[in-house]
C-alpha cells in the first residue's frame, strides 16, 4: 500500500483500513477444529462494523488469509468450510472479498479447485 503511495497510518486513523491478525480472528471462530458459523458471522460483523462506522452504505473490501492459513496447516476440511462460509456471508453483506493463497500450498496432494471452486 504504500509503494502505491497510500497512507496507511492515516488510513487506519481515519477508520478507513483495518488491519488485523488472520490466525488470531480464525482462532476467535474455531471450535473443535472447525470453523463455526455463529462465530465466524459474529466477528467479521464486529470487524466490518468497525469499518463502516457510520456509513451504513458503503461497501467493505476485506482481503482475508485465513482460508491460506488452515490449509498451510493441512486442514483441508476446515479450509474449505471457511470458503463456504466467506461465500454464504458474501451474499448476505455488501462486501467484497478477495483471498490470498500461497500458490506452493497447491503443488502437492491439494486440489486447487477444490477451494477456488467453492468461490462465488
Amino acid at each position: 500500500m504504500t509503494a502505491q503511495s497510500l497512507n496507511v497510518a492515516a488510513l487506519q486513523q481515519s477508520g478507513d483500513l483495518l488491519l488485523v491478525d488472520g490466525a488470531e480472528v480464525l482462532s476467535s471462530f474455531i471450535v473443535h477444529g472447525k470453523p463455526d458459523a455463529g462465530r465466524f458471522r459474529d466477528q467479521i460483523c464486529d470487524l466490518i462494523g468497525r469499518v463502516r462506522c457510520d456509513r451504513p452504505d458503503c461497501t467493505v473490501r476485506i482481503f482475508g488469509q485465513m482460508i491460506d492459513i488452515l490449509w498451510q496447516q493441512e486442514d483441508r476440511d476446515a479450509a474449505i468450510r471457511l470458503e463456504l462460509l466467506w461465500n454464504q456471508f458474501a451474499q448476505t453483506e455488501a462486501s467484497t472479498v478477495i483471498c490470498g493463497y500461497a500458490i506452493g500450498n497447491f503443488y502437492k496432494d491439494a486440489r486447487v479447485e477444490d477451494v477456488c471452486g467453492r468461490r462465488s
